[in-house]
């Protein structure tokens, strides 16, 4: 019975740090309207693809169209201008397509726009 919690726990383990290296960031937060920001993230496939953005916040729901990637690293900088006529709470998710088109969703930053 403790070898098979020893392999439960050690799994979950292995899963929270894979967890950690993806996702997405935003910074500095919270952003100020009309300043530049940084998103970033890891957890895109480092074969040539294409990824977008939802952006959901006050008055705002959008998607940007898909933009080439091509990372080695599977990992993404932009910087982003805070165009968003309404302060509050924003999130942005990412998303990548694979080769059979299917969508896939890389994580999303929930941050506050002043």
């Amino acid at each position: 019975m403790r070898f098979l919690l020893a392999i439960v726990a050690a799994g979950l383990l292995a899963s929270a740090s894979a967890t950690a290296a993806t996702g997405l960031t935003v910074t500095p937060s919270p952003v100020t309207r009309g300043d530049t920001f940084t998103l970033a993230g890891c957890g895109f496939p480092t074969t040539p693809t294409s990824i977008s953005f939802k952006v959901d916040g006050p008055g705002e729901l959008y998607f940007t169209a898909g933009e080439p990637l091509n990372s080695p690293t599977g990992c993404v900088s932009e910087t982003w201008t805070a165009w968003w006529p309404n302060a509050g709470a924003y999130q942005i998710t990412g998303y990548y397509r694979d080769a059979k088109g299917s969508t896939h969703k890389v994580g999303t930053v929930k941050f506050t726009v002043l």
